[in-house]
């Protein structure tokens, strides 16, 4: 049976998966000092003009921080969750597809032997001709694994290659129209 190896684009997604990773906290970072900012700016504003006593403007300032923490981690909670999802769906895919592979490339060796499988006669000749061209058919068989293997994995490289750069694409365009809007 051919040996099938998973595909370099697995690596390719990896990297791809941790740049996206590392680009949201980039921008959760941003997002948490502006939020810092503001809400230091918006506390010295209400300090000078409130008619309130110090004390009861810092509570209320505390409720307003503990409802923004709590929003901050349901993000992140929300980010990580679907992070944990697009990971082992992508596992899910890549092992199912794996597993149909092998299963076709099964399927194929096994029609092929019994095709070819007869009993030899019962001279030594006929037992090394039988041998012989069974051992023909077994290595031609596995070239033809290996090249369906190799037309498989350019096929899937080349689809996730057009994938990547679309989403490289959508995710540096939208990062672009937000970034005014971030800073």
């Amino acid at each position: 049976m051919a040996v099938c190896t998973v595909p370099n684009t697995t690596i390719l997604f990896i990297i791809y998966k941790r740049i996206i990773n590392l680009l949201y906290f980039r921008i959760f970072f941003i997002l948490n000092n502006s939020i810092r900012k503001i809400f230091n700016q918006y506390a010295e504003q209400l300090f000078k003009i409130s008619f309130l006593p110090k004390p009861n403007i810092e509570r209320l300032l505390d409720t307003e921080i503990q409802q923004l923490n709590g929003q901050i981690i349901t993000n992140k909670t929300c980010y990580a969750q679907l992070y944990s999802k697009l990971i082992t769906e992508d596992i899910d895919r890549e092992r199912n597809q794996m597993d149909l592979i092998e299963a076709k490339f099964s399927e194929f060796e096994l029609i092929d032997a019994l095709k070819i499988l007869k009993p030899p006669e019962s001279t030594k000749s006929a037992v090394y001709k039988w041998f012989e061209t069974f051992r023909l058919n077994t290595i031609r068989l596995e070239h033809i694994n290996t090249n369906y293997v190799n037309k498989l994995q350019m096929n899937f490289e080349e689809s996730n290659q057009i994938i990547i750069s679309n989403m490289e694409e959508s995710l540096v365009n939208k990062f672009l129209e937000n970034k005014d809007a971030i800073f």
